[in-house]
């Protein structure tokens, strides 16, 4: 199963960061195993050498809706092992986009009553 990831991932990330995530992001959590592989993907992405600053926050808005996403439909312990200090990040962020899903992100969890982050 995790070799076929490998063969969409590239594909999938590149739609992300084009800024369709909303119409993307319910097909993949079909498949909750590709929620860490997809974040730790865009992690990368945002942290490319190369990368402008307005790349860099293209992909963190991106993780940052995936998780939105991961939040609402999956279960917390689907997601044990993603890592949420991205949504600190993006509550700090100077940029509105990143801010306002980071936001969104904090306040979807409908399993759970714990906050994703102790940003408060």
């Amino acid at each position: 199963m995790a070799a076929w990831r490998l063969l969409w991932l590239p594909d999938v990330v590149e739609v992300l960061i084009s800024r369709v995530a909303m119409y993307v992001v319910p097909l993949l959590l079909k498949d909750p195993g590709c929620v860490p592989v997809l974040i730790k993907r865009l992690q990368e992405e945002a942290t490319k050498e190369q990368i402008d600053g307005e790349a860099a926050d293209v992909a963190l808005w991106a993780e940052l809706e995936v998780l939105k996403f991961a939040l609402k439909k999956m279960a917390p312990e689907k997601l044990v092992g993603v890592s949420m200090n991205e949504i600190e990040r993006g509550i700090r962020h100077s940029n509105v986009e990143p801010r306002g899903t980071a936001f969104d992100a904090l306040c979807s969890s409908l399993k759970s009553t714990s906050m994703p982050t102790d940003v408060w």
